[in-house]
């Protein structure tokens, strides 16, 4: 029977809230942000079952998933990834989930029986797309539609407002918007509660430097991203933004 949980991610913001989650379906639970801290814990915590993201700096969740093996030989390992592509697994018994992952899905393979099937969110995640270029926004919407998520489409900042109100998972916001410039737009969703806890995650090809960055932070982004960007990159951090916001919702 699984008691003792090891969640690892480098995001803090995830490892505490599924915590949360977690000790509150009664498991007792053990947060590291690194392999070599999961490891160092692990020693004497005694981990039933391990759940970690696989891309983190320094090791990955299958160095971090081999080793601990190593050192508890039952210890069954959950692994999820906002990545597209994988090398292949070298140990037959993780239960790999794809991001975004419903926190039913963490408490359903933390109780399965067997552990060598992937696991898929119950429904497409809800991304909003703003921007007012219509081949940059018809290239992010095609890419994100590729990857799984349901996307809808909007070329100004106040279409924006309104339309987040349908609570999206996550809102892709360029921010030389014609009306409401992509900054002033996430500071008014984060002002209503209706539409605060959406991740905003900036994208835009004017504004680049480092003063752009620190105004989009303060204004409540999740992330900002300057083009070019590497689509890949884009695509494992709306999976990321809307894991984040499936385990605010839950954990709230």
């Amino acid at each position: 029977m699984i008691q003792r949980v090891l969640l690892v991610d480098d995001e803090p913001t995830i490892t505490t809230t599924l915590a949360l989650i977690l000790k509150g379906a009664g498991f007792q639970v053990e947060a590291a942000n690194s392999g070599r801290e999961a490891i160092e814990i692990a020693k004497n915590f005694g981990p039933d079952a391990l759940i970690t993201d696989y891309a983190m700096p320094g090791m990955n969740g299958f160095e971090l998933s081999a080793e601990l093996i190593n050192l508890f030989p039952a210890c069954r390992i959950i692994l999820f990834t906002g990545q597209s592509r994988l090398p292949d697994c070298p140990l037959p018994s993780v239960r790999l989930l794809r991001k975004p992952v419903h926190p039913s899905l963490f408490l359903e393979a933390l109780s399965a029986g067997s552990f060598n099937a992937e696991a898929d969110p119950s429904r497409q995640p809800r991304v909003l797309c703003i921007d007012d270029v219509e081949s940059h926004r018809y290239s992010m919407a095609r890419l994100l539609r590729l990857a799984g998520f349901d996307v809808q489409e909007h070329g100004c900042g106040n279409d924006a407002l309104v339309a987040a109100e349908e609570q999206a998972d996550v809102i892709l916001l360029d921010i030389g918007l014609p009306d409401v410039d992509g900054f002033e737009v996430c500071r008014l969703l984060k002002a209503r509660k209706e539409t605060a806890a959406i991740p905003v995650i900036h994208v835009t090809a004017s504004h680049r430097d480092e003063v752009d960055r620190d105004e989009s932070l303060s204004a409540g982004a999740y992330d900002y991203i300057p083009e070019p960007f590497d689509p890949d990159h884009l695509v494992k951090q709306v999976r990321s933004a809307v894991q984040y916001r499936y385990l605010q919702c839950t954990g709230t």
